[in-house]
């Protein structure tokens, strides 16, 4: 649990003041679309497709539930230098990106947050809010929000 504490100090002092994310659903998040780090590529640990703010991207594999069935593409997707900038751009998207507009009126009641965003279409896995759920239930991520 180091590298969660590590990082939730930093979110703890910066994205959660600046951008109303609920620490928990940043880490839980981080941690799943990366593997924990250990599948991150271009330090692009949320999977936000498109350009960075610096306009960064890198292209790779992943995979997409489409149809019914889990698909492999390459697409590219947002790239940082290193964690803080892709944790603070995470907060950015989410915060001023509209249809997560409903999120934030849950921003102190994490699972319901993660509930708005899931529905919003953050990521195509039908399973996505309970894996974030049982993510953040699982590590007791509640206690940095």
């Amino acid at each position: 649990m180091i590298v969660i504490k590590h990082e939730s100090e930093w979110c703890g002092g910066s994205i959660n003041p600046k951008w109303k994310v609920p620490v928990s659903v940043l880490l839980a998040q981080s941690g799943l679309e990366s593997g924990w780090g250990r599948q991150v590529k271009n330090n692009a640990y949320f999977g936000i497709k498109g350009k960075s703010a610096s306009g960064e991207t890198a292209s790779f594999t992943t995979h997409e539930y489409e149809n019914g069935h889990y698909v492999s593409k390459t697409q590219s997707f947002r790239a940082y230098h290193d964690y803080g900038e892709s944790a603070d751009d995470y907060g950015r998207f989410l915060s001023e990106n509209k249809r997560y507009k409903l999120a934030f009126s849950f921003a102190t009641e994490p699972n319901r947050f993660v509930h708005e965003i899931a529905k919003a279409g953050y990521a195509t896995d039908p399973s996505y809010e309970n894996k974030l759920i049982k993510v953040m239930s699982g590590y007791d991520l509640y206690e940095y929000d």
